[in-house]
């Protein structure tokens, strides 16, 4: 009798506490969902989404940390998103500039919607990649193992990472630190969530550094998904350049955010005419002597009109000219980036889709 009532006061005894549980943690998960702000414009319903590895090789090591063995280095990171509903071409490949990864294109510093899933909600496949060196497409531990193993500096490299006050200046936030130009569209206040993106150059663990790993795995990632539209910021810009001679024929069009200016082949120039580019600035830009301002301008304005001599459609457009007033370096991830990705895909939709022949290789991964 005393076992019968004690197994049936055990049984009320558990549920009474799973109720309890259960609501207890259905509860913090409604607090805790209040406290979230979502940052998208609405549900974004996809076909697919997922992430993939593109380039590398495998290399035999004895400065692994562990022992020798081989691994795979170089490789390149890509995360992409396909719409349900697809009402462009041709994909769009996202490309980050210095000290940073893809996350400068997912949400914004002060938690708004970025290129990335606005791009897809806008009907284009995209993907967004971590350049070899960065993120999660990970460095070379070699240079710096070997270096502590033979008390050698020399065979270490230099790392670089920015910070918040050479930033300050370089991305043209404003003139000094940390006083903003009155017109900046810059979210100020989350400039530290900026430099929380930021990570080291460690491409400069791989001889060669970035110039010579991210473009073959840029161009690996087109011999995978057919022809695109690349967009690249900074020092992407020459590196989609290299692209540009790598695979002339899978590119629709290009767009370089205040791309760095490299030397620019005759070879790299013909190829341009192959398709549709744009050389895109912010504001604060013409007689600024900071390295993103008048000469950074003036050197992409002359492969322009280089590219046009060739016989190609090129152009380069300052944002105040369309009306964009108060952009940074930062474009992107400023308070009107969605109103730039508009005029951005009205560009596309007027440069690129409308006089080029739709290609049947797109949105492969």
């Amino acid at each position: 009798m005393f076992n019968s009532k004690w197994t049936r006061l055990s049984a009320g005894l558990g549920v009474a506490l799973a109720l309890v549980l259960a609501g207890t943690l259905a509860t913090d998960a409604v607090a805790h969902s209040s406290k979230h702000k979502g940052v998208l414009g609405g549900p974004l319903t996809l076909q697919d989404e997922g992430s993939f590895f593109v380039g590398g090789e495998v290399h035999d090591s004895q400065y692994t940390g562990v022992g020798p063995g081989s691994y795979v280095r170089k490789q390149m990171y890509v995360h992409y998103r396909v719409p349900a509903h697809k009402t462009h071409p041709w994909p769009v490949v996202l490309l980050h500039g210095g000290g940073l990864t893809g996350a400068l294109y997912e949400t914004t510093p002060d938690g708004r919607e970025g290129w990335d899933t606005y791009f897809v909600r806008k009907g284009f496949t995209v993907y967004v990649v971590d350049e070899p060196g960065r993120g999660r497409s990970g460095f070379d531990p070699e240079p710096i193992n070997h270096g502590v193993a033979d008390a050698n500096i020399t065979l270490v490299p230099t790392i670089n990472r920015f910070t918040q006050e050479f930033s300050w200046t370089f991305f043209r936030i404003g003139p000094s630190y940390p006083t903003p130009y009155p017109n900046t569209k810059f979210p100020v206040s989350s400039g530290s969530a900026l430099s929380a993106q930021g990570v080291p150059y460690a491409e400069s663990t791989f001889e060669g550094g970035g110039p010579a790993t991210a473009p073959p795995a840029l161009a690996a990632l087109l011999d995978r998904i057919g022809p695109a539209i690349v967009i690249s910021h900074s020092l992407g810009g020459p590196h989609t350049d290299s692209l540009v001679g790598l695979r002339p024929n899978l590119l629709k069009g290009v767009i370089n955010i205040e791309a760095v200016p490299f030397p620019v082949s005759d070879e790299i120039v013909q190829a341009y005419t192959n398709f549709p580019s744009l050389e895109l600035f912010g504001d604060n830009v013409l007689g600024n002597p900071v390295p993103t301002g008048q000469s950074r301008y003036d050197a992409r304005s002359d492969l322009v009109a280089r590219i046009n001599a060739a016989g190609g459609e090129a152009e380069v457009v300052l944002l105040a000219d369309e009306g964009f007033i108060g952009n940074t370096h930062m474009m992107m991830v400023e308070t009107n980036n969605l109103k730039i990705a508009d005029w951005m895909m009205r560009w596309i939709d007027k440069h690129v889709e409308r006089t080029h022949k739709h290609s049947s290789k797109h949105g492969r991964h």
